[in-house]
């Protein structure tokens, strides 16, 4: 004899986890924490519910390197490249305003906000590309002046003293720092919670529909309405709205054994970005990127590691970061990110009860918390 399970919601479930809402927020990250925040603020009385997947935040603002920072001079010039010098400059000025708004919203001691400054370096292989952006660091400095005086500055002379071997060139930056990003999502969830917000964690969500004037999500038999829907769901989005111009991109990071006598200090980049490695726990390097190296087959939102992505990276600790030194791979995870045709965020209205906030292009931390505020901005206009 078999029993059917009823998953139907009980009357009781009905009145409260399902009720409906004013505003359901779809994700948890950065951007979905501190839109929710925002729109708290502008509204004391409106039912909010964020709503995610996983048990945990299990997207890209949970699985970043945890640099605070707005483009290295190689990436920026790139950016350059491909979509002139007024959009880029823009999109660093909302970098940066993100990055100030983030240090608003969260203590720096709640998420190990570090100072430390970050720094450029460029390998033998790379020499015309250091020339090039050190004869453009003047232009550069001029262009984000609104950062600060000196943005980037020359650095061989510093080289030695990272213990850093087969490196031709060194930029650094004195207005970048590092964060811990678990840190920095789970207060975010507790400022969330103090404030009335509500969520419900492991909900697979697989439609939304509108129809009589709200708006509807379902997934594992459940379903709940809203007057507005906010996406925050970043290079996981076309997983529900399919033709939004947005790609996934996965980066694999590891982070080695402990490693004593460690010279490095602040955190790196090279390779326009694409590669980057910095300090944890004081004695552990977390080394992470390289995917431009394997582009198509890191165009994925596969959240899984492979062992050619992995081996490049450690080959290039056991090369040319730390050299002679024995240490064995701890930990290695991977993180999606959203991209697309162009570097800018997408936020913008899908509907007339659809709001849109994702396609971060790796540079959620920076930028994230600006963007959660713009959405409930424009979702409290309605």
């Amino acid at each position: 004899m078999s029993i059917k399970t009823n998953r139907a919601a009980s009357y009781w479930e009905q009145k409260t986890f399902l009720r409906h809402r004013n505003v359901i927020i779809i994700g948890s990250g950065i951007v979905g924490l501190t839109a929710a925040l925002s729109l708290r603020k502008r509204n004391k009385d409106l039912r909010i519910l964020v709503v995610d997947r996983s048990p945990i935040p299990h997207g890209a603002s949970t699985k970043n390197a945890g640099f605070a920072c707005f483009g290295s001079p190689s990436e920026l010039l790139n950016d350059i490249d491909q979509q002139g010098w007024t959009r880029t400059i823009e999109l660093v000025k909302k970098r940066w305003e993100g990055l100030k708004l983030l240090k608003e919203l969260i203590p720096h001691d709640k998420m190990k906000y570090n100072p430390c400054g970050g720094y450029e370096v460029f390998d033998d292989t790379q020499k015309h590309l250091f020339d090039r952006c050190e004869s453009n660091l003047g232009e550069l400095n001029k262009a984000l002046s609104f950062i600060g005086n000196d943005v980037f500055r020359p650095g061989n002379n510093l080289i030695d003293s990272h213990s850093l071997q087969r490196f031709y060139g060194m930029i650094s930056c004195p207005y970048e720092a590092e964060i811990h990003p678990g840190l920095m999502v789970q207060y975010l969830i507790w400022r969330c919670q103090r404030e009335n917000i509500e969520f419900i964690n492991g909900l697979n969500i697989d439609r939304i529909e509108e129809q009589n004037n709200q708006i509807s999500i379902s997934g594992d038999n459940m379903n709940i309405t809203s007057d507005f829907i906010l996406l925050a769901t970043n290079a996981f989005t076309r997983k529900l709205l399919p033709e939004v111009d947005l790609y996934p991109a996965r980066n694999q990071v590891v982070v080695t054994s402990p490693i004593y006598a460690l010279h490095l200090k602040g955190i790196y980049h090279q390779d326009m970005g694409y590669v980057y490695f910095r300090v944890v726990d004081k004695n552990r390097i977390l080394l992470g990127g390289a995917r431009n190296r394997f582009d198509q087959q890191e165009r994925t939102d596969d959240i899984a590691n492979t062992t050619n992505v992995l081996g490049h990276l450690e080959n290039l600790l056991r090369e040319k970061i730390i050299p002679g030194q024995d240490f064995q791979i701890d930990y290695c995870w991977s993180g999606i990110l959203g991209l697309g045709t162009t570097k800018s965020p997408l936020v913008e209205w899908y509907s007339d009860r659809i709001f849109v906030a994702c396609r971060m292009g790796g540079m959620g931390i920076s930028i994230g918390a600006l963007i959660g505020q713009n959405a409930a901005d424009e979702i409290t206009s309605r």
